[in-house]
């Protein structure tokens, strides 16, 4: 859960540090931001999502948000809708690194700045990519599992990343007394 705080925080602060290069509001005019989320039902997302909105509420701003629920043409046009809003930057998780680019491009022909969180794309229009160390992160949870017997790990959707999943296997297999009874990645139960 602290991680997912940290890249919540993480996520929340950087945003509005890229908004430093844009122009100022005008009087009255208030900010809002878009946030597209991959997923509105996973707990890492509703942590995130929760984050970003104390935050800009702080800031005084406000969240416009769309949720792509893994389909990538589904996150392409809300990103689309994002821009046609007028937000003043957007917050994404892609699901694809390379299947979203259009929304990327859709970010940057309106100069909108465009930070990925938590999953990263390949498009040259990402602003920057906020991200946490996945192999410390297991490194944190396997060492947690020390004296216990099994295991079972179930991945995020189907744009989670397979090194979480890699490098879990490969901290299990250091510990000879402990095994994997089951593992879904995705949909799919391994």
């Amino acid at each position: 859960m602290f991680k997912l705080r940290m890249t919540a925080l993480v996520a929340a602060l950087v945003l509005p540090a890229s908004f430093l290069l844009m122009a100022p509001a005008t009087g009255q005019q208030k900010i809002t931001i878009g946030v597209s989320l991959a997923q509105d039902d996973n707990p890492f997302y509703i942590a995130m999502l929760r984050g970003i909105r104390a935050r800009a509420q702080e800031l005084g701003w406000d969240v416009a948000t769309v949720s792509a629920n893994e389909d990538k043409l589904k996150q392409i046009n809300g990103v689309q809708d994002l821009v046609a809003r007028g937000v003043k930057g957007i917050l994404i998780s892609p699901i694809d690194a390379v299947g979203v680019n259009a929304a990327y491009d859709a970010a940057a022909a309106a100069k909108i700045p465009i930070v990925s969180v938590a999953r990263g794309s390949t498009s040259p229009s990402q602003t920057i990519h906020v991200a946490m160390d996945e192999k410390q992160m297991t490194a944190n949870f396997t060492s947690s599992l020390l004296g216990k017997e099994k295991m079972g790990f179930r991945s995020g959707g189907s744009g989670f990343s397979c090194n979480v999943f890699g490098h879990a296997r490969n901290a299990i297999r250091q510990r000879p007394t402990l095994t994997m009874s089951r593992c879904q990645v995705g949909g799919t139960l391994k």
